[in-house]
């Protein structure tokens, strides 16, 4: 007898950690979530990868606005490198941003890459 919870019906995988009863394929489901987690994470680096370069409007605390040209995210996501930051105050050539004060990044003319 199969716990419902234990795995979960899965076709045409081809993955390993999958048992087959009768003419159905289940997979653990500590196995689908890893998966499930892997594509998440591929999807993520994929975006970080295709931001980079783009030119973005970053809405801050305290109602700041500012416009720049998006460059690196940091591993931990805290810090994004950003160059030719436009602030009320002037313009930086090549400045670190928290990612913590950013509320919003609006990206006008994203451009799709291939990666």
């Amino acid at each position: 007898m199969i716990r419902s919870q234990s795995y979960m019906y899965m076709s045409g995988l081809r993955y390993g950690g999958h048992r087959k009863i009768g003419n159905r394929y289940f997979m653990e489901a500590d196995t689908v979530k890893q998966e499930q987690r892997t594509v998440l994470r591929e999807r993520f680096l994929r975006m970080c990868a295709a931001i980079t370069g783009q030119s973005a409007n970053i809405c801050m605390q305290e109602k700041t606005n500012v416009q720049c040209i998006l460059g690196h995210i940091d591993i931990d996501v805290q810090h994004v490198q950003v160059k030719d930051l436009l602030t009320p105050m002037g313009k930086i050539p090549h400045a670190v941003l928290r990612l913590n004060d950013v509320i919003s990044i609006q990206i006008p003319d994203l451009k799709h890459k291939e990666y």
